[in-house]
């Protein structure tokens, strides 16, 4: 889809950063350091070069599916701290739409 490694991984972040606290202990801390919205900094850093939704790529609601069966190739999801299922991965792309 075009989508450049860093806007892919800007545009995730606040999803998979809520997920994985869970798990790991220091994304309390890491919140603290945005003044515990992630979200609203990440949206003020980005303004005025690329809105963080996957509709500011051309992607559409009917890719879904195939983004997130594609997501789970060898190396992708193995160093998540938490297993995300494709059902998860799902509703973080729908959420960023």
């Amino acid at each position: 889809y075009g989508v450049p490694h860093g806007f892919a991984c800007a545009i995730t972040l606040e999803d998979v950063k809520n997920i994985n606290s869970a798990k790991v202990e220091e994304i309390t801390e890491i919140d603290k350091i945005f003044y515990n919205d992630f979200a609203g900094w990440m949206r003020n850093v980005t303004a005025g070069v690329k809105e963080l939704k996957l509709t500011s790529f051309g992607i559409k609601k009917n890719a879904i599916s195939k983004i997130a069966d594609s997501s789970f190739t060898l190396g992708r999801m193995n160093n998540n701290p938490v297993e995300l299922t494709k059902d998860q991965v799902k509703k973080i792309l729908l959420n960023i739409l």
